[in-house]
C-alpha cells in the first residue's frame, strides 16, 4: 500500500508534466546558392549551396544541414567539399534531455 500511493500520484502527474514540456509543431529553414565565373589569365568557376531545416514538435527536435562547394580553374577541378549534419533531440524532463548528432564530410582537396 505504501508503494501504491506514490505510483498512483506519479501516474496522474506524468501526463501534466509531459504537456508542459511539449513544444508546438514548427518548421523553419533557410537556403543559399552562390555562383561565379571569372575570365582573364585564368577561367574560374565556383558554385556553392547551403540548406538548413529544423522541425520542433512535441518532445522532439530534428534538424539537418547540407553544404556543398565546387570550383574549377581552367577546366581543372580544384574544390569539391560536401558536408551533411543531422541532429535529433528528445526532452525527458525539465532537467534531462538526450540527443544524437551525426556528421559527414567529403573533401577531395
Amino acid at each position: 500500500m505504501r508503494l501504491l500511493l506514490p505510483l498512483l500520484t506519479l501516474a496522474c502527474t506524468a501526463p501534466a508534466t509531459a504537456q508542459t514540456l511539449e513544444q508546438p509543431d514548427h518548421w523553419s529553414g533557410e537556403g543559399a546558392f552562390n555562383a561565379s565565373y571569372t575570365t582573364g589569365n585564368t577561367n574560374e568557376t565556383d558554385f556553392g549551396l547551403d540548406l538548413k531545416a529544423k522541425h520542433t514538435g512535441g518532445l522532439w527536435t530534428q534538424s539537418i544541414e547540407f553544404s556543398g562547394d565546387y570550383g574549377d580553374e581552367n577546366d581543372v577541378e580544384n574544390e569539391r567539399d560536401l558536408t551533411a549534419t543531422a541532429h535529433v533531440e528528445r526532452i525527458f524532463t525539465p532537467r534531462w534531455s538526450g540527443y544524437f548528432r551525426g556528421w559527414w564530410e567529403n573533401n577531395e582537396f
